[in-house]
């Protein structure tokens, strides 16, 4: 049976002896009944969105969908905030996901299109806006993106030109908007962990963190388990990847070709005959102008994909501590600065013996226990800026909290007040992480308060008077970490001067630290993942 006439169903826009067939199919094909609770699924998510009632004030739900649509780069594009707001409404209700393509043959289109629109009108009475002071609540369904989603990672004899002036920075960020690679081979880091190697002449938009469209060209993509889910939409085709190497290409009609290299991918047309197909190493298929085809079978060719662009290996950290030492007070950095040597900064700290934190096994050797009011630190010299790019990475591991509700601090980086601080916000019972920049800051939602170990990085990719959830990137265990609240002002800028860890102010910080590296670059997400998994 026709989708068609189960919308109309829904709807009541029937006649009765349709209506009556309609639900004699229903008691008889179980698959149709399921495609039927699907719907009706989507349906109630979407007068969740429209009444408030959700398990949050309807004033905090406009907040944060509308947070959620302008951190995605969506509020100004009404296609691409369909796509966000259809994977806000599979995340909320956790339901079984509808293709987008099925979702254009519904009335929830109307639905969608008239959320954009209110959503649009609303933002001057919810105050969402980049300078205002007032923290905007981000929904904890859905994994917000930040503005910088991906960045030319290396490239051969490539020539680009973009649609608008922002879409790729100089140092190869890349924000939402289209993109056409004149000629050459460009490798793209997504923040995700993916990669994908375009080949020109293509063009190409970049979605989200873990989502790209190809209008025309190739690509190849190198997707990690940490970045499954990885999607290429094209004009005819959809491509999900499920732990997978394959190759894409889309002729100048939209025409579009998949070979799987490695792994399996789920591929659907992006209208009319939009059955999902599991597509397993060494096959490929075809997807026409034709759109109640489906999708065709095709001879393999996937050695006609480059995996190449050019070389690149991971930096080296300028500081780092181990905490292996096993005696003595200092603690001695083993990074390279830019000549080539350490920086010998020892973490001593002043005061007396019992403001310093304890030496324990850690990860691999030792690491430093805080029990709260411990503290050290050590002076920076004059090459470190707040404003320059830089990533901070390392290993944290805190007790569960009950009944706490401070901010711990965990690591500064600048003087106090006038620097950045990485820290856990326990305000709900949990421990997200939480930086601070000035007066802005940018809140996780992953509970780190559990007793286990955990990654953290932090990649902030640098310059002044920018707003940070646009320029800053968490990672929890090596993966993109969800926003779950920001505020935006004005971020510190000036010499560094100090690096601090512990806290001797408030109640301090009670937990693990282990293996603390700094870059002075934002270093790709594939770099913080073999961090993670080494």
């Amino acid at each position: 049976m026709k989708t068609e006439l189960l919308d109309a169903h829904l709807t009541g826009d029937l006649a009765k002896d349709q209506a009556e067939m309609v639900e004699t199919a229903l008691r008889n094909d179980e698959e149709l009944r399921e495609v039927y609770f699907q719907q009706l699924r989507m349906d109630a998510a979407l007068q969740v969105l429209f009444t408030g009632e959700a398990d949050v004030s309807s004033e905090d739900f406009s907040k944060g969908l509308l947070a959620r649509l302008e951190m995605e780069g969506a509020e100004g594009n009404r296609e691409f905030s369909k796509s966000v707001l259809t994977e806000i409404l599979e995340e909320k209700e956790r339901i079984v996901p509808l293709r987008w393509p099925d979702l254009l043959k519904s009335s929830a289109v109307a639905a969608i299109a008239a959320l954009v629109a209110v959503a649009a009108m609303q933002m001057v009475n919810v105050g969402i806006n980049n300078k205002s002071k007032e923290a905007h609540l981000v929904p904890s369904f859905g994994g917000a993106s930040s503005g910088y989603l991906a960045r030319v990672q290396a490239s051969q004899d490539a020539v680009w030109s973009t649609l608008d002036d922002t879409s790729l920075r100089e140092d190869g960020w890349i924000t939402n908007g289209a993109m056409v690679l004149e000629k050459g081979v460009a490798e793209i880091g997504f923040n995700s962990g993916a990669r994908a190697f375009v080949e020109g002449p293509a063009k190409l938009s970049i979605e989200s963190g873990n989502r790209t469209f190809l209008e025309y060209g190739s690509m190849t993509a190198e997707v990690s388990k940490e970045a499954s889910g990885f999607t290429v939409n094209t004009p005819r085709m959809n491509i999900v990847d499920i732990g997978t190497r394959f190759g894409v290409s889309v002729d100048e009609n939209g025409e579009t070709e998949v070979h799987v290299m490695e792994g399996v991918v789920e591929a659907s047309r992006s209208s009319g005959n939009s059955v999902g197909v599991f597509l397993r190493e060494g096959l490929s298929l075809k997807a026409d102008s034709r759109p109640l085809s489906s999708l065709v079978p095709i001879d393999y060719a996937g050695d006609r994909f480059t995996l190449t662009a050019g070389q690149w290996q991971d930096p080296a950290p300028v500081i780092r501590y181990d905490f292996d030492e096993s005696g003595g007070a200092a603690l001695l950095d083993s990074g390279s600065n830019r000549k080539g040597g350490p920086y010998d900064l020892s973490l001593l700290g002043g005061g007396s013996f019992d403001e310093k934190p304890r030496r324990a096994p850690g990860l691999s050797g030792g690491c430093l226990v805080f029990e709260g009011n411990k503290a050290l630190s050590t002076p920076l010299s004059k090459d470190f800026r707040l404003e320059d790019p830089f990533t901070l990475s390392f290993w944290m591991k805190i007790p569960p909290r009950i009944g706490r509700d401070s901010e711990d601090l965990v690591i500064g980086w600048g003087r106090e007040s006038n620097g950045w601080e990485f820290g856990c916000h326990n305000a709900f019972g949990g421990g997200a992480l939480i930086v601070r920049s000035g007066d802005s800051f940018v809140t996780g939602s992953s509970d780190l308060a559990d007793g286990k170990w955990h990654h953290i990085a932090v990649r902030f990719i640098g310059g002044e008077n920018v707003e940070l959830k646009n320029h800053l990137h968490l990672y929890v265990d090596g993966l993109s970490e969800r926003i779950s609240s920001f505020q935006e002002g004005t971020i510190a800028t000036g010499r560094v001067g100090e690096l601090r860890l512990g806290d001797l102010q408030n109640s301090g910080f009670p937990g693990w630290v282990d293996q603390i590296s700094i870059y002075d670059q934002a270093v790709s997400t594939q770099t913080i993942q073999k961090i993670v998994t080494k």
